[in-house]
């Protein structure tokens, strides 16, 4: 819900979280936007969130397990 919650803003960019973590965390939020605890145009900017599995550069590999990052783009 918290993640549900941030995304109901039109202005996020993305969401960064720990890949390990990352299926658990969607299929949750899946899970509440099925059964409409997170409003429809949050559950339509899932692809908002990004994560990775394997060290690529992007920056979401190492340390993620205990907070998330957040970044808006400008309105």
């Amino acid at each position: 819900m918290f993640i549900g919650a941030f995304l109901e803003d039109a202005n996020i960019r993305v969401i960064g979280i720990d890949g390990k973590a990352a299926m658990p965390i969607l299929a949750a939020f899946d899970e509440l936007c099925r059964t409409t605890w997170i409003d429809t145009s949050a559950c339509r900017r899932r692809d908002r969130v990004r994560w990775e599995t394997k060290p690529t550069g992007r920056g979401w590999f190492y340390g993620h397990h205990n907070h998330l990052h957040v970044s808006w783009s400008a309105p």
